[in-house]
């Protein structure tokens, strides 16, 4: 979860994906027996009931299953660049706290203008892709808490503080943004991400790095404290 707070916060705890495929076969087959005795003169033709019943409810089946079982290929890290405060890290769940300077409702000549942009990276560390899959790194930045005019944005979660602004992910280039909750499944504009290196070689490291950027909603601004936060999963494609 990130948390941008003040002239903004950002606090990013960290939530590792591993994905688990299973493989292997499994075969249903159904039995029915049955044991009577019969005392009657209707032997026979009760005998070849049963014998059509039989063969009338047995049924058999297979249904195979295939995927693959991989290990995370990567130990996850976060490094926050100036004028990063802090960040911890309690039994694997990673907080930070990124600070965004503060700006002016000038920064924003328009609707959907980026001012403030603030890098940040997520650190990936013992990284070796598998020998075919996965290749790439990327991040994918989740939350409930969007802008309700763009969801693609979180929005600003302090009550009393600045309006028609929120906070934006973008790509290290500090122009392409990425939207919160989309992922390459999605149509929405998402991480590219990095290669992990090559399985031939030995483990290295992977650096991901991003901008945050307050982003206006409106054509003005209102000023005030500007809160947000995310969550981030580190997913392998």
């Amino acid at each position: 979860m990130a948390i941008f707070n003040g002239r903004l916060i950002m606090v990013i705890p960290s939530l590792v994906v591993s994905i688990l495929h299973l493989q292997g076969i499994c075969s249903i087959k159904n039995t029915w027996s049955f044991t009577m005795k019969f005392k009657n003169a209707l032997l026979p033709a009760t005998i070849a009931a049963l014998l059509f019943s039989t063969n009338a409810l047995a049924s058999t089946g297979v249904i195979n299953f295939t995927g693959n079982v991989i290990a995370s290929p990567c130990d996850v890290d976060i490094t926050l660049t100036t004028p990063a405060e802090s960040f911890t890290s309690t039994n694997g769940f990673l907080t930070a706290q990124l600070t965004l300077p503060d700006v002016t409702p000038a920064s924003f000549p328009a609707t959907g203008s980026y001012a403030g942009r603030t890098p940040f990276s997520i650190a990936l560390t013992n990284c070796l892709a598998g020998a075919v899959s996965p290749t790439t790194v990327y991040t994918r930045f989740t939350s409930g808490l969007t802008a309700s005019g763009d969801p693609s944005v979180l929005r600003n979660t302090d009550s009393s503080g600045a309006t028609d602004v929120g906070i934006a992910i973008l790509q290290s280039n500090g122009t392409a943004q990425i939207d919160i909750n989309s992922d390459h499944q999605s149509s929405g504009a998402y991480d590219p991400g990095q290669r992990l290196p090559d399985s031939s070689g030995s483990a290295g490291d992977v650096t991901l790095n991003y901008v945050a950027a307050y982003k206006s909603l409106a054509a003005s601004v209102g000023t005030g404290v500007v809160a947000a936060q995310t969550s981030f999963e580190i997913a392998y494609h």
